[in-house]
């Protein structure tokens, strides 16, 4: 299986880019526990000051991959579980973390990055590409929706 993730690390700061460009960078099962544990090294790694977050290709996530939905109960609740896993350990990263948001970013992907305020708290920063969108939100804490 190819990479679903890839890190780049220039000095303190961490790029991880997601890998999968033909699905537009589509939140899979697998990606998702990628995603989780690879937040979890950064996080405990003493040589990290940040984590910038983004996509490879146009897209900087195109959200849950659709195509895995479905499937008996155990399917379902492996959905949920790596779901939650992965917003869990990009939220609670003990390192700032940046989304740079190179392309569209849907659902899962996109808005909050993290379901619960209580997570996007985590987050220090939205880049976006595009200057039409272009905005700095949730500096040194703060909340990502301005409330």
């Amino acid at each position: 299986m190819a990479e679903l993730l890839s890190i780049e690390r220039d000095g303190e700061v961490a790029l991880v880019t997601l890998e999968r460009p033909e699905k537009r960078n589509a939140l899979s099962i697998e990606l998702r526990i990628e995603l989780a544990e690879t937040f979890g090294r950064l996080g405990d790694d003493a040589g990290v000051g940040c984590v910038v977050l983004t996509g490879a290709g146009t897209a900087f996530c195109s959200g849950m991959d659709v195509t895995q939905f479905g499937g008996d109960r155990d399917h379902k609740r492996r959905l949920v579980e790596t779901s939650t896993l992965a917003f869990d350990a990009v939220g609670g990263c003990t390192r700032p973390v940046v989304a740079a948001v190179n392309g569209p970013a849907i659902a899962g992907g996109g808005g909050d990055q993290a379901p619960h305020p209580a997570r996007a708290r985590r987050l220090r920063g939205f880049l976006f590409e595009d200057e039409r969108r272009a905005f700095h939100r949730a500096l040194l804490g703060e909340d990502p929706d301005g409330a």
